[in-house]
């Protein structure tokens, strides 16, 4: 119960700390340590949770007018995270590794032209390329950036580097 409690408390913290309520997420902080207190887990403890928390994010917009005056718009938001993600251990590439990541950051770049839309993500971690395909990976930046995100393909993953798309 007290498990459950945490991660639902923790879910709001999230969504709170996207919208920057300094109120709330202190108010939600303490909620947090409470529950912990009472019934005396830690986070690991609560059925395997591993927590990817997003720490600061940056924006920033570059727009670039090409020769023959097509414009290119790209929205860029960097955000920093804290946390590892649990892996379903089921990459194509019989990935070997911890089953657990930590992930440093996800950048998300949002490119608009007169041709379309193209959402890209890049995430930082501390493993392998061979995470690639992995649905637990995919599942956990899906979650932080709010959208479903896949990998892009193989040839574009690298160590500590997954490239990602919406």
């Amino acid at each position: 119960m007290h498990c459950v409690l945490f991660c639902a408390i923790t879910k709001l913290y999230n969504k709170t700390a996207r919208k920057k309520s300094l109120k709330k997420l202190h108010f939600l902080l303490a909620l947090r340590l409470k529950v912990c207190y009472i019934s005396k887990i830690t986070t690991a403890t609560c059925e395997g949770l591993h927590m990817l928390t997003i720490t600061n994010t940056h924006t920033n917009k570059e727009a670039t007018t090409f020769e023959d005056g097509t414009v290119e718009t790209n929205y860029f938001t960097t955000y920093e995270t804290k946390g590892a993600v649990k892996l379903a251990m089921d990459s194509i590439w019989k990935y070997e590794g911890k089953d657990t990541v930590n992930v440093d950051s996800v950048q998300v770049i949002k490119t608009v032209s007169e041709d379309g839309e193209y959402t890209m993500v890049n995430v930082e971690h501390d493993t392998t390329w061979d995470i690639y395909t992995d649905t637990g990976f995919e599942a956990a930046i899906s979650k932080l950036v709010g959208e479903d995100v896949t990998f892009t393909e193989q040839g574009m993953q690298d160590d500590n580097y997954a490239s990602m798309e919406l």
